[in-house]
């Protein structure tokens, strides 16, 4: 969470609610503390920090920032995130009534929409702490059920993890500064900060082509959606499985 002060010492311009934690596994994986902790952090963390807040922000006419995620929309379903996206979702749609709320108010609600390479970058962290946290308290029934796949799905994950940051090793040897924030993240923040008139929602993708294929999936009918992320996902694992 960032708070902007306003010019006036009790009035603040913008709160910036982007505190985010990320557990990877399926929904039968993930312990009861790591779904817990996903809500508590992703969803109430946002409410709290809104109600404390609200009062300076109806004062100095400000605005409101939530960090959401594609994941958490409907146009961009990840597997193995069901948690996680829908903590994201809950954030979507806290900032679309609340955004009604506080119109009468002057207080503007933007949502900015990171994608998944952001993620990849900043909410893997403790991976394989919290892979054996989700296997030591699994029942043999289902270590025995899911045995393969499990062990397939994080090994891709840690790959995922490892060639990002075998990249950011390189990015930095050619350049003095790495910037820590996607440029194209840093634009939507930007606007959503200094415009006079901010957007009601921002998504941050890296470029036109990720940005037509979610397009795509959301055009496409939900039949044909699922095929294609389900074959994603099924091809993902494979390539580990070797099958």
């Amino acid at each position: 969470m960032v708070v902007f002060s306003h010019t006036r010492s009790e009035s603040l311009w913008a709160l910036i609610n982007a505190a985010t934690y990320c557990v990877c596994g399926e929904l039968e994986w993930q312990t009861q503390k790591h779904c817990e902790q996903q809500f508590r952090v992703n969803y109430v963390g946002v409410v709290d920090s809104i109600r404390i807040f609200l009062p300076l922000l109806k004062s100095g006419g400000g605005r409101i920032i939530n960090v959401g995620s594609l994941a958490g929309g409907h146009n961009d379903p990840e597997p193995g995130l069901s948690i996680y996206s829908g903590t994201k979702h809950a954030v979507e749609g806290l900032s679309e009534a609340l955004r009604f709320e506080l119109a009468r108010v002057g207080v503007d609600v933007s949502l900015v929409q990171p994608d998944s390479s952001f993620l990849d970058k900043c909410l893997f962290d403790q991976h394989h702490k919290k892979m054996n946290e989700m296997w030591n308290e699994m029942t043999p029934e289902l270590r025995l059920a899911n045995q393969d796949i499990f062990i397939a799905y994080h090994d891709r994950v840690a790959k995922s993890k490892s060639e990002e940051l075998e990249m950011d090793d390189m990015e930095t040897a050619t350049r003095a500064q790495t910037p820590t924030i996607p440029v194209n993240l840093c634009r939507c923040f930007d606007d959503a900060l200094m415009a006079k008139s901010p957007s009601d929602v921002y998504v941050a993708v890296p470029g036109c082509a990720t940005r037509f294929r979610i397009s795509l999936l959301f055009c496409i009918p939900s039949g044909l959606r699922q095929y294609i992320v389900q074959r994603k996902y099924k091809h993902n694992i494979a390539n580990i499985l070797k099958v």
